[in-house]
């Protein structure tokens, strides 16, 4: 394998698995527990006559639960941060700036054209094997009402408005530790 395709698999890859990450746990606290949680067989696709049905109501409540926006805005935050952590690899800097301008580039596209998309249908094929055509259905009319279209756009955008909050909390976090390691550091001292 080329150095430079190493360099981008390690760094998409470790980064691509953050975007799952977020909205899989955000919707396990909104959402019921699934049908396979509960002992519940999930349904085989080759005779389950009624996932059709369940992937329609699937790929509807990614949009209402917030899944798809979340996930969308996960991806156009990570997006900066793929890029940057792609291009401190010696593999990428040694190329010239209009390859390494080309990776950017292919790279943003398909994360919009591809990932994007597929994790999307993952989700769906996620809610669709562990919720039957019943649960699905309650869940798509709960989050139709008002309350829960709301909680829906404030969880997309808690993303953001917590970001802050999670540096600082980070840095304080880093700051304490440093302190109980020069406390720590004393005891050890001769």
């Amino acid at each position: 394998m080329l150095p430079v395709k190493s360099a981008l698999l390690t760094v998409t890859g470790l980064i691509a698995l953050a975007c799952v990450a977020g909205p899989l746990a955000a919707n396990a606290q909104a959402t019921a527990k699934p049908a396979a949680a509960k002992g519940v067989e999930a349904a085989s696709p080759a005779t389950d006559a009624g996932m059709a049905r369940r992937q329609v109501l699937a790929r509807q409540l990614t949009d209402l639960d917030g899944t798809r926006a979340a996930t969308e805005h996960m991806t156009g935050q990570l997006m900066p941060l793929i890029k940057m952590a792609l291009n401190g690899q010696a593999e990428i800097r040694a190329l010239p700036q209009a390859d390494q301008d080309k990776i950017n580039e292919l790279l943003a596209a398909e994360f919009d054209s591809y990932f994007f998309p597929q994790l999307i249908e993952k989700y769906v094929d996620y809610y669709t094997a562990n919720f039957s055509e019943a649960e699905l259905k309650s869940l798509v009319a709960t989050f139709q009402s008002t309350d829960m279209k709301k909680y829906a756009a404030v969880r997309v955008n808690s993303s953001t408005d917590m970001e802050s909050v999670g540096a600082d909390l980070g840095r304080e976090s880093a700051m304490r530790a440093m302190t109980k390691y020069s406390e720590w550091k004393k005891t050890k001292t001769p």
